[in-house]
């Protein structure tokens, strides 16, 4: 059952019997109750047809079409008791289009409503607004939004409480240049997940819930790259980058692919962005100077060798991570050529004396009981059965 199915079923039983947030009991002179044409089940049939619709367009990733389909109902029926379910797959699907505004803009309405029997959405929006402010630059936002959510930790997903939540807050404050406090919400995280693991659940589904996990501590959201404060980006990225690694090291059949899919994107974008920025002096509104464009190659080839020394030694790794440090290997090669053609006044040579240059990345201390997890699944993976006789 995907998580759009998940969050239908759940928010039918959040809201069938209560009003929207848009809606009021008012009395007329006698103090009766008004007549109202209001609608607390779910007809006409074609809102729960519809909005199925709309789900099976995010399901196939159709992010187009289920925008149009959710702004449709919410337009058609304003005051249905699946108003907050229609805002949250429409920032959904937004957010899928990467429109960070629109996508913000609906979950803003979700957590700012004052319907106080429908505190899981609005907690489930929180966490998903500060996707949004993220991808928008808006680092004090997301610190506030994640705060917000984990005071309002009864109505999250535990992992998401011990692992997402202090991840995140941990890059946001990085990000922000507050590294003292980053690296204490860092080493909560992994702390989270240690304590998240559920001895219940099976070998295989112990890896999926894990990679899952890492995947959305680790993801970095590019669009919210800013030239003026990419020092405190990368060095963040460089480290929570980590959690993205070990998500593909796990080989879950979703969650692995996911997990590269955003660590490849992430350096294909500031490759991108270097070289236009070096060439036009300026990259997506941004003014650019040499010096910057430079310094942003230095961080990136930091990141890039850190990847390095994170991989866990395996003699027949995945194909994934085989493909992975291939373009891994690719992008160092492409950021030192840059630096040794472009760097002005500086030769390669002369940047390698750099200690975090030098070696294969800077030193990323990460949680070793982590690192025992990942030695366990592992070991699991790759226990056979022998055949009976």
């Amino acid at each position: 059952m995907t998580l759009v199915r998940i969050l239908f079923l759940t928010i039918l039983l959040l809201l069938t019997s209560c009003q929207s947030f848009d809606q009021v009991n008012d009395l007329d002179e006698d103090g009766k109750p008004k007549k109202q044409n209001i609608d607390y089940g779910l007809s006409p049939p074609e809102l729960t047809t519809s909005y199925e619709k709309g789900v099976r367009y995010l399901d196939n990733q159709d992010y187009q079409k289920a925008a149009k389909q959710f702004e449709y109902l919410i337009t058609k029926y304003p005051t249905s008791p699946l108003t907050m379910a229609l805002y949250y797959n429409a920032a959904a699907a937004y957010e899928g289009l990467k429109n960070c505004k629109r996508a913000g803009k609906n979950f803003r309405k979700i957590v700012r409503a004052t319907n106080e029997e429908n505190k899981k959405i609005q907690t489930m929006a929180l966490v998903r607004l500060s996707y949004a402010y993220e991808c928008l630059a808006a680092d004090k936002k997301v610190v506030t939004s994640l705060l917000d959510a984990k005071n309002r930790k009864e109505y999250l997903q535990n992992y998401v409480v011990l692992t997402e939540l202090p991840a995140r807050l941990a890059g946001a404050y990085g990000r922000l240049g507050n590294q003292k406090v980053a690296d204490k919400f860092f080493q909560e995280a992994d702390q989270g997940l240690y304590q998240v693991r559920d001895p219940a659940q099976t070998a295989p589904q112990q890896r999926d819930a894990l990679a899952q996990s890492l995947f959305y501590m680790g993801r970095y959201w590019y669009n919210g790259f800013r030239i003026k404060r990419h020092e405190n980006i990368l060095k963040t990225f460089e480290k929570s980058q980590m959690y993205l690694v070990r998500a593909m090291e796990l080989d879950s059949p979703k969650w692995s692919a996911i997990a590269a899919k955003n660590l490849i994107e992430v350096y294909q974008f500031l490759w991108v962005y270097l070289n236009k920025a070096f060439d036009n002096g300026e990259a997506r509104g941004e003014k650019v100077t040499r010096e910057q464009a430079n310094s942003l190659a230095i961080y990136a080839l930091q990141g890039l060798r850190t990847l390095k020394r994170l991989k866990l030694p395996d003699r027949n790794p995945p194909t994934l991570i085989r493909k992975v440090y291939s373009r891994i290997d690719k992008f160092d090669k492409d950021y030192s050529d840059f630096l040794t053609k472009n760097n002005l006044g500086t030769k390669l040579t002369d940047l390698q004396k750099n200690k975090s240059l030098k070696r294969e990345g800077r030193t990323v201390n990460p949680d070793p009981r982590l690192e025992k997890i990942m030695r366990e699944m592992k070991k699991q993976k790759n226990l056979k059965v022998k055949p009976s006789n």
